[in-house]
Order: C-alpha cells, then sequence, then structure tokens
C-alpha cells in the first residue's frame, strides 16, 4: 500500500500489506481509517486496516489485517456514509460472488470480529457502491 502525496505525487511511504494485489479501497468519513482489500490466491485474502489519523502519513500503520471465510477474493470497498459499516465485494472470477459486511467499530481490537455477515449475491458483482441519502 503505497501513500502518494498528491503535490508532488511522491510516494512518502509504502507499508507492507499483509497479502499483495491491493484492489480496492475506501477511506472513512471521518479519515480515520483506510480498508484496503488484498487478495489474488496467494498470501493474505482480506482486508488490511490502516489507522490514518495522524496529520503525518509517517506515522501511519496497518493496525489490523482482517481475514474471513467470505473473503474469496475481495475487489472492492464502498463504506456507508455514516462511517458504521464498510461493505466488500468478494469475487473468486468464475461464479461465486459475496458481499462482506465489517463492523467498523471493532477494528483495531484484537478481540473482536469486525465481519458482521456475508451475503450471497450469486452472479458475479465485481465492484460496490453506496448511495448516500437524499439530502430533501
Amino acid at each position: 500500500i503505497s501513500v502518494i502525496r498528491t503535490s508532488d505525487n511522491l510516494v512518502v511511504k509504502t507499508l507492507l500489506s499483509k497479502g499483495n494485489a491491493p484492489q480496492g479501497s475506501v477511506v472513512t468519513p471521518d479519515n480515520a481509517y483506510l480498508y484496503a482489500t488484498t487478495g489474488n490466491g496467494v498470501g493474505l485474502v482480506g482486508v488490511n486496516v490502516v489507522d490514518i489519523t495522524d496529520a503525518d502519513p509517517n506515522n501511519w500503520a496497518i493496525c489490523e489485517s482482517i481475514s474471513d471465510a467470505s473473503f474469496i477474493g475481495p475487489v472492492g470497498a464502498a463504506v456507508t456514509p455514516d462511517g458504521n459499516y464498510v461493505y466488500i465485494a468478494n469475487s473468486d472470477g468464475l461464479s461465486a460472488t459475496e458481499v462482506t459486511v465489517i463492523d467498523t467499530s471493532t477494528v483495531c481490537h484484537p478481540t473482536e470480529d469486525p465481519v458482521v455477515t456475508s451475503i450471497d449475491l450469486g452472479d458475479m458483482q465485481m465492484r460496490i457502491g453506496i448511495q448516500q441519502p437524499n439530502p430533501n
């Protein structure tokens, strides 16, 4: 996972994620955590959670690597507008597809399982998005 300073497109830090082939990422609305999906069948297949609360990216670190049986190939991530849940799109590249739901209040607390549930979608859904509430 590379941290890029957008003012000059310079890589300022590289985090050694558990797993390889990052596929998708999402930042919580409070800018506290980055969720990065990893896995292509080699190494950890799951989600790395990066604590980004410090203003200095040099202090950012992976605080948890989530692995679950529902992670059959995490390829995308989306967060609810309130930041309470992260949805991970999974696909094995053939036909199996699931969405894994993560409770963000339990991340980076090693004694708690952050995975709430998984939803079997049947046909391949390679990406995920969450509709924002209508302000009207």
